[in-house]
C-alpha cells in the first residue's frame, strides 16, 4: 500500500526501473563470468578506441563512434569480442569486417546511458 502511494506520488514505473535494473544486472553477471584470460587488455583498449573513447575526445564525446576494421592481430581481438558478447560483426570492408560494440560491450567500456544511447544509434 505505501509503495502504490508513493509511485502515484512521485511518478516513478517501477516496471520500467526493475526491467532495467535486471538488464544491467544480467551484463555485469555476463561480464563477471567470463573466463579473466578470454579478454585482455588490449581486447579493451580496441573496445574503447571502436566507442571513440580516448585522450582525443572529450569525455562528453565517447559514443560518438561504434565501429572498427580491423587488421592483423586485431582481427583476433574483435573474434574474442564478438564471443564475449561485447561486440558483433557488421558488414564486409576491404578484406576484413567493421565490428560493431554491443550494448553490453558499451557498459564494459565505461560509457554512461546517454553515451551507449549515441553509440547504437542506427549501425548499419
Amino acid at each position: 500500500m505505501l509503495i502504490e502511494q508513493s509511485t502515484k506520488n512521485t511518478g516513478v514505473h517501477w516496471n520500467a526501473i526493475s526491467h532495467k535494473l535486471i538488464g544491467h544486472i544480467n551484463t555485469v553477471v555476463r561480464f563477471i563470468m567470463l573466463p579473466k584470460t578470454m579478454i585482455c587488455d588490449a581486447d579493451m583498449n580496441n573496445l574503447r578506441h571502436m566507442l571513440g573513447i580516448g585522450s582525443h575526445s572529450k569525455k562528453r564525446q565517447w559514443g560518438y563512434r561504434n565501429h572498427f576494421a580491423p587488421g592483423g592481430a586485431d582481427i583476433q581481438s574483435m573474434e574474442r569480442l564478438e564471443s564475449a558478447g561485447l561486440a558483433c560483426k557488421g558488414r564486409p570492408y576491404a578484406d576484413t569486417y567493421f565490428y560493431h560494440a554491443t550494448e553490453a560491450g558499451c557498459r564494459a567500456a565505461g560509457l554512461k546511458p546517454y553515451q551507449i544511447r549515441k553509440a547504437m544509434e542506427p549501425l548499419c
